[in-house]
């Protein structure tokens, strides 16, 4: 379950969001920067909760948008990737 959401847009070059192989948040570039964090785990994407080892940009390839609801959870320091 999600501790928060954030809409998220695409821009002339894409999200500018990189991605862990465990939908955590790498590395933020562009206005998505302002409304995510280096270190969230992306847990849904426009209400559907995202199964076990479905990957985020998967999701956004199958369903094309210029504008995606994620729903994040913030780590606080435990768990996510091992390097940025």
């Amino acid at each position: 379950m999600a501790d928060r959401f954030a809409v998220v847009h695409r821009g002339e070059t894409g999200f500018g969001i990189g991605m862990s192989s465990e939908n955590y948040i790498t590395k933020l570039s562009g206005l998505n920067s302002e409304v995510l964090e280096v270190g969230e785990q992306v847990v849904s994407v426009d209400g559907e909760e995202l199964a076990e080892g479905q990957l985020v940009g998967d999701f956004i390839r199958a369903h094309p948008r210029a504008q995606y609801t994620l729903g994040l959870m913030h780590m606080n320091g435990h768990g996510g990737p091992e390097n940025y």
